[in-house]
């Protein structure tokens, strides 16, 4: 269990690895538990996408994952994943396609659990009327990072 702090264009973002695998990717000042520092190699290949993302180079973060929660949260996490760069998903829209239609509360409780961001990409989903909402990282950085996106897309 390690974790590096990386200075990005979004300000400064821990990544921690349990097993070969990305257990956290998230601004510096939401609490975590704290491991030992140390760079691993896997560390470097995915802060090297999260700045690439950060910078309008890269639409993804494609790195292994660990994602712990129940199996309905990660059922949230894999729909969050395959949603497009520069769009949106409602929570309506995702508790809908994994056939739970009444579950809308679940996914925003599914999706404030989350703490692999930009891998998992909970910022894309916002509110059935548009607003944004809450985000671990905080409302300002969730619209940033959509702001971000729509700037960056490439037709």
């Amino acid at each position: 269990m390690y974790e590096q702090t990386y200075d990005t264009p979004f300000g400064r973002w821990v990544i921690q690895t349990v097993n070969r695998r990305i257990t956290w990717m998230a601004p510096e000042m939401v609490e975590r538990t704290r491991f030992a520092e140390r760079e691993t190699t896997l560390m470097k290949v995915a802060a090297a996408q999260m700045i690439d993302y950060m910078e309008g180079n890269r639409s993804s973060i494609d790195v292994p994952v660990a994602v712990e929660g129940t199996d309905f949260q990660v059922e949230v996490y894999e729909a969050t994943r395959v949603i497009p760069y520069a769009e949106t998903r409602s929570y309506q829209q995702i508790s809908a396609y994994l056939g739970r239609p009444k579950a809308t509360q679940a996914v925003g409780r599914a999706l404030s659990n989350n703490r692999i961001l930009l891998a998992i990409p909970c910022h894309r989903v916002i509110y059935t009327n548009g607003q944004t909402g809450e985000y671990v990282g905080g409302a300002a950085l969730k619209q940033a990072l959509l702001r971000h996106e729509r700037a960056n897309v490439r037709v």
